[in-house]
């Protein structure tokens, strides 16, 4: 076998130098699907993965006991030339080129917005002096990445806030972080009851403007007012502009020795889709060994797509992975909703952009909903089959759309769970080559296994057996700010186990998505993205979103969410019907009533969701409660 490898890997690595990219060589060792998939598959796979072992270099981060450190010695060092980091040139329009960038143009892009920012007072740390606390509220593009690094150089701590969050959410993270200044486009909303601004005008302690924001914490009224200075971010011209030379790096970022491991480098959140969103700090130190430990995962050498904003977290790690890339880094922009097509062209674009330079578009890390996007066309099943690897994160994967593109088409599907709040606690992705029928089922990590535990969730009779799972005090690279007083973690996330027997678990949602229902005066727990995603999947298209209701009632029901202009609420209201009675009333535990389907006529993207684009349940609850109680009392009165 030893042989076979050496053998393997010396044919690839004169196919690589002579410029044939790895995407194209899995694809010549596909052949075909028309007989014979799995044997294709795994023996492309397999040369490939030989060939990605063999040659993978990983930088040794243990020297850096700061952030900041190793931001800037990759940032000053970095000559390379290689390009690491690639982004739409014009992220405001569908349709628009690539524009690629070097370490070396970030870190010029890293000197203006630092010189712009010390213009309106954030000024670099000293010695002595204790890190200011810098909002960042904003979309991620080039500007975003430059005031990130920007910040961090200069020494303080950067509050990374979505900015799809509700008004009411950014002022309240703003104001429990501690924030002296906000970096945005605008300023931050007032709709806070305790919030107010005195606007000044221009020329308020810098060029161009900016504002004072007053607060009073409405989490700790006792607490004087604090104020807050909005920043305009740097914007495209400003970052590109050759005019004006720019002060020395000693005048722009502090010197790296003033700052100590223990000090916090970047606050991120949680999505704010059961609760109000918490903060969640890294320390110094603490970023590092999450850099770290993130570069057994993310080989610096396999250029990849993060479908990702900066300002989540796996977003934020694909950014920071360009300080030492070798090949592109691709983040798609969030100015705009992907669609299916747009998804499938940045897939394709990324492609055959990095294919021209002798490289390949290495894997794809995506949410279910650009997954699902992108297994909606011919174009996108086509680049998910040429990728390496596809790894989907944040939420539930439909099981029907991944079976169908792993044994149909022949993808590399894999699931990688836990990457926000404890930098992964289960994957699919170690699992070997012929194991596709496992692509959902996921193992926990060895070196955190001993501090998990399936906690069987209360309430169940019978039929699927579900558990939550729990992270045990000493649990390594949970952050800060989730666990409970007693130490424990307790994800909300539920899972069910392989039927098999082996030590693989599925997930199937989380808390809020288990349904209790009433049959005969008995209650059932059912699981409601079990039937969301059959009825989805099961009507071609037609459905964009579905909802089921009716937690403590009798019976279940379902919210139908189509676009106009698709086929009318009756036609619609039959398809779904029909879905329904093949695919749900006959094999799940609890059955759907056909005058419980509400059709409602809206785009997804104007339904509550979060920056993942996962719904927020409660929301749409609310939202729809009269319907939802029209539908129980036309039932019951029937």
């Amino acid at each position: 076998m030893a042989v076979l490898q050496t053998w393997i890997c010396c044919v690839l690595e004169s196919m690589v130098s002579g410029g044939v990219s790895r995407p194209s060589i899995r694809e010549g060792l596909l052949f075909t699907y028309s007989s014979n998939t799995h044997l294709h598959v795994a023996l492309a796979d397999l040369c490939v993965g030989f060939y990605h072992t063999s040659n993978m270099t990983v930088p040794n981060l243990s020297q850096f006991e700061t952030f900041a450190a190793l931001v800037a010695h990759f940032q000053d060092t970095n000559n390379s030339g290689n390009l690491c980091f690639a982004h739409p040139t014009n992220p405001h329009q569908s349709h628009t080129p690539l524009s690629y960038a070097t370490t070396a143009d970030i870190a010029q892009w890293t000197r203006r917005a630092a010189a712009k920012y010390v213009a309106y007072g954030v000024t670099p740390r000293k010695e002595g002096e204790g890190p200011k606390v810098v909002g960042l509220w904003a979309r991620g593009g080039r500007e975003w990445a430059a005031s990130f690094f920007a910040i961090v150089r200069m020494g303080h701590t950067v509050v990374i806030i979505s900015p799809r969050l509700v008004d009411q959410y950014v002022l309240d993270l703003l104001e429990r972080s501690g924030a002296e200044f906000v970096v945005s486009p605008s300023p931050p909303p007032t709709t806070s009851p305790t919030a107010n601004r005195n606007a000044k005008p221009n020329g308020l302690a810098a060029p161009g403007g900016g504002g004072i924001l007053t607060t009073t914490p409405h989490n700790n009224p006792d607490k004087s007012n604090c104020t807050i200075k909005h920043i305009p971010i740097i914007t495209p011209s400003e970052l590109s502009s050759l005019h004006g030379s720019l002060p020395s790096d000693g005048d722009l970022f502090s010197n790296p020795a003033t700052i100590s491991p223990t000090d916090t480098a970047y606050q991120t959140h949680s999505s704010g889709s059961t609760s109000t969103p918490k903060l969640l700090a890294s320390s110094q130190l603490k970023a590092v060994r999450t850099l770290q430990i993130s570069l057994e995962h993310y080989p610096p050498s396999r250029s990849r797509w993060f479908a990702s904003a900066f300002y989540m977290t796996v977003g934020l790690r694909g950014l920071i992975q360009t300080l030492y890339a070798e090949a592109p880094v691709f983040f798609e922009g969030d100015e705009l909703p992907l669609t299916i097509h747009s998804a499938a062209e940045f897939a394709k674009t990324a492609s055959e952009g990095v294919e021209g330079g002798g490289g390949g578009l290495g894997d794809m890390y995506l949410t279910p909903h650009t997954l699902n996007l992108l297994a909606s066309s011919p174009v996108g099943i086509e680049e998910l089959r040429r990728a390496e690897k596809v790894c989907v994160f944040g939420a539930v994967v439909n099981d029907a759309i991944g079976d169908r593109l792993v044994h149909q088409y022949g993808v590399n599907l894999a699931v990688q769970y836990g990457m926000s709040e404890t930098m992964m606690l289960m994957w699919s992705t170690g699992r070997e080559v012929d194991d596709r029928e496992d692509w959902n089922w996921c193992e926990m990590i060895e070196s955190k296994k001993p501090y998990l535990r399936m906690e069987a969730i209360e309430g169940q009779e019978g039929g699927t057996l579900y558990a939550e799972l729990v992270c045990l005090p000493g649990c390594p690279d949970i952050m800060e700010g989730v666990r409970d007083k007693d130490g424990y973690f307790r994800t909300g996330d539920v899972w069910v186990r392989h039927p098999e027997g082996k030590e693989r678990w599925k997930i199937v949602g989380r808390r809020d998505d288990q349904v209790k229902v009433y049959r005969e005066g008995r209650q059932v727990v059912v699981n409601a993205l079990e039937y969301e995603g059959r009825i989805v999947a099961g009507c071609g298209g037609l459905v964009a979103e579905a909802v089921v209701f009716g937690q403590g009632r009798g019976g279940l029901g379902v919210l139908v969410f189509v676009e106009e202009g698709r086929g009318g609420v009756e036609g619609v209201r039959e398809k779904v019907w029909e879905c329904i009675e093949r695919d749900i009333n006959a094999s799940m535990s609890v059955e759907i009533e056909e005058k419980m389907i509400v059709v409602v006529e809206r785009e997804r993207e104007k339904l509550p969701q979060t920056a993942k684009y996962n719904l927020i349940r409660s929301r749409v609850y609310k939202e729809y409660e009269r319907e939802i109680e029209a539908t129980y009392d036309a039932t019951n009165a029937a």
